[in-house]
């Protein structure tokens, strides 16, 4: 039973390390207003499973300790087996553990789980080693003996958190379960001293927190559950999401937090002379004198030469660890490799800072009270040659032409020592295709007849290298596999008769080719063959929902900014006689906040395509969903086809026409290929005998 509540996560929080890594067993603490006796009438079969979920804060003297008291009734066999052992987990560089009290509660009966001496034990597993994270976590586990169906689990437990690197900041979240959520007894607690400056904000719809004063201390309770939370679109941008949560926080604004932070990023004298950092500063200053180029030298060294690892002991989450250490070491988390990138830059006379960023919040930051917490990402923000780069040391494949691509991110907070406002990071699509398709399609044999046909797709960005890892790693069968998912995704079901995946580190492009065989995407409609060309609108998908008044004014978000190309190539039968095109044969224009361009030739018996689509807007505002609706609706009924003429031959006639002229001979090679590429594939041998 892992029994600690969370609330909202940190990646970046973290405190001193000087709590020992042992459990305290201790009273109640005074300030604690305890929860209401577990009575009989809270463990008939009817009642809350949650008997108790008290949850109080006490933010003091740069100090958050966090009270929790908890009691689930075990009401069904599951819940026997999970309850069975309870583990905690706590970082011991950010505070203490404290037992207060571990009972089972029989009726009237209450056994202590600690009697005669019985104490947790503590134990080290990083738990979360293949999602590169190295955190220092402890767990500390006790087995609950005797435990029987209907039973009251009850445990009281504190963990406290100094943060050092606040310099006597608080920050704190605490959450507000929302109905249906059932408890007997629920209640949210915060408690601070009346003579410091602490912020509060509930962010959930219908919250109603009661705010006294008493004992020179500021009190802020909720109690039960609040009203269910609205439904929000799945499109709806970040900034509309209300987490059901109190934060609290003495961060005065953001400027707070900027200045507060700044420290942790300072560069000067961390590269030292002759050092093998320093050797590296004067390799790049001796290769280039272009800043642009020096920076981009600098990124590649920090992004492929120093993998990522999250390190979150010994005070390793808000402070980074030296950048002479992340290059020995050879890996580091965000906040290493945009120190050891800022000291870099520094070193090669590049105007650079840090600047936090919220990866999982979004643009939520925007209404959020300021605190560290909000944010679980550093990257560098560069100034170099008139220009503003964005750069991530932790991103993989970034090359010179990508070097003035944006991240992902909509707000950013700099680290400045005079302090710094929040800041809209700019959206463009990048400079390079994250993605290029290229495919031929052979269909001489006849329209009716399957299709050769060869793709190659050329990807970039953290996915490539990615890719190339299953390159070198993965067995001839799993990148079989992982090719024919991917080319599906693009030509439909593809047989196919050869295969290869290969990763190229200079460029930063993984490239996956599948040739082999696919069924014809020609359609018989409106008494003519037609063969959808299209690969632009195709891919704009906007299908917003806002039939509900209260969604109205939300407006749709596209995600993250992207670039696609794809350049088709399809052999038309009959040397491409009486073969036409029909639709948009160019396009260039934005819908739905994508930008469309495309160009397409018929050429004797070869129709050559570039369709090219960009994110290049971060969402449509609600009052222009309608006629981006509209607009989309007109472009897909202009969709680019390949008509063939009215005299095209029948299947039957058309087979007989390919196995008399010879077009027949390849596809019945490439079948044979396809069984020798995968024996098992006991379908592909029905194929050939279908044809002839």
């Amino acid at each position: 039973m892992r029994w600690w509540p969370t609330a909202a996560t940190c990646a970046l929080a973290t405190g001193v390390a000087h709590a020992k890594e042992v459990v305290l067993y201790q009273p109640v603490p005074d300030w604690v207003k305890p929860a209401p006796a577990i009575t009989p009438a809270q463990l008939t079969q009817s009642a809350p499973i949650i008997v108790i979920l008290d949850t109080q804060q006490r933010l003091k003297d740069g100090q958050v300790w966090r009270y929790v008291d908890a009691a689930t009734r075990v009401a069904s066999p599951e819940l026997l087996s999970q309850a069975g052992t309870i583990s905690v987990p706590w970082q011991p560089s950010q505070g203490d553990m404290i037992v207060h009290r571990l009972e089972i509660v029989r009726g009237g009966e209450r056994i202590d789980l600690l009697a005669g001496g019985k104490r947790f034990t503590v134990i080290r597993r990083e738990q979360n080693l293949e999602q590169r994270e190295l955190n220092g976590q402890l767990t500390a586990t006790i087995p609950v003996e005797g435990l029987r169906l209907g039973d009251v689990v009850h445990t009281i437990i504190s963990i406290t958190n100094t943060d050092a690197a606040l310099k006597g900041h608080v920050q704190a979240y605490a959450p507000m379960p929302a109905a249906p959520f059932r408890a007997s007894f629920l209640r949210t607690r915060l408690l601070w001293p009346v003579a410091d400056a602490v912020q509060w904000k509930t962010y959930a719809t219908g919250a109603k927190p009661v705010v006294t004063t008493t004992g020179g201390f500021r009190e802020l309770v909720v109690e039960g559950a609040i009203p269910k939370q609205p439904e929000l679109p799945g499109d709806a941008p970040f900034r509309f999401q209300r987490p059901p949560i109190i934060e609290a926080t003495s961060f005065a604004d953001w400027a707070a937090v900027s200045r507060t932070m700044a420290p942790l990023f300072a560069t000067a004298g961390l590269i030292a002379p002759s050092s093998p950092l320093a050797a590296e500063v004067t390799r790049i200053k001796s290769t280039e004198a272009d800043p642009v180029k020096r920076a981009a030298l600098a990124l590649d060294l920090v992004q492929d030469k120093v993998r990522y690892l999250y390190n979150g002991m010994e005070g390793g989450n808000y402070t980074p660890q030296a950048p002479s250490q992340t290059w020995s070491l050879r890996y580091g988390d965000c906040k290493a490799k945009a120190l050891l990138l800022l000291a870099l830059l520094h070193a090669l006379d590049i105007e650079a800072e840090a600047v936090v960023a919220p990866m999982q919040a979004g643009d939520v930051v925007e209404g959020r009270l300021p605190s560290a917490g909000t944010f679980d990402h550093v990257l560098v923000k560069a100034k170099a040659g008139g220009e503003t780069l964005w750069l991530d040391g932790t991103v993989t494949g970034t090359k010179l032409a990508d070097i003035r691509d944006t991240p992902a991110i909509r707000t950013v907070l700099p680290l400045r020592t005079g302090g710094a406002a929040l800041e809209t990071v700019p959206f463009r699509a990048p400079a390079r295709p994250t993605a290029e398709v290229t495919i031929d399609l052979d269909q001489r044999a006849g329209v009716t007849m399957p299709t050769l046909a060869s793709v190659t797709m050329k990807l970039r960005g953290p996915g490539a290298a990615m890719i190339g890892l299953a390159a070198t790693q993965a067995t001839p069968d799993q990148q079989r596999d992982m090719i024919q998912e991917m080319v599906g995704k693009v030509v439909g079901e593809l047989r196919l008769t050869q295969q290869a995946v290969a990763y190229d580190e200079a460029s930063g492009v993984a490239t996956l080719t599948g040739m082999g065989i696919v069924s014809t995407g020609w359609q018989h409609d409106r008494s003519r063959k037609r063969l959808s060309l299209d690969r632009a609108i195709g891919d704009v998908t906007f299908e917003p929902d806002r039939v509900r008044p209260a969604w109205r004014d939300i407006p749709v978000a596209l995600g993250a900014p992207d670039r696609i190309r794809y350049r088709v190539t399809v052999h038309l039968p009959r040397g491409g006689k009486g073969f036409e095109l029909v639709g948009d044969r160019e396009l260039a224009e934005v819908i739905a906040g994508r930008q469309l361009t495309r160009s397409v030739t018929l050429t004797g018996d070869r129709v050559v395509l570039d369709d090219e689509v960009s994110t290049v807007q971060p969402e449509v505002a609600a009052t222009a969903i309608p006629a981006t609706r509209a607009r989309l609706v007109l472009a897909r009924g202009r969709k680019l086809e390949a008509v063939g003429p009215a005299d095209l031959l029948s299947h039957a006639t058309e087979a007989v026409e390919a196995k008399r002229s010879g077009a027949l001979e390849p596809l019945l090679a490439a079948y044979g290929k396809a069984i020798a590429n995968d024996p098992e594939d006991k379908d592909v041998y029905l194929q050939p005998r279908a044809l002839i």
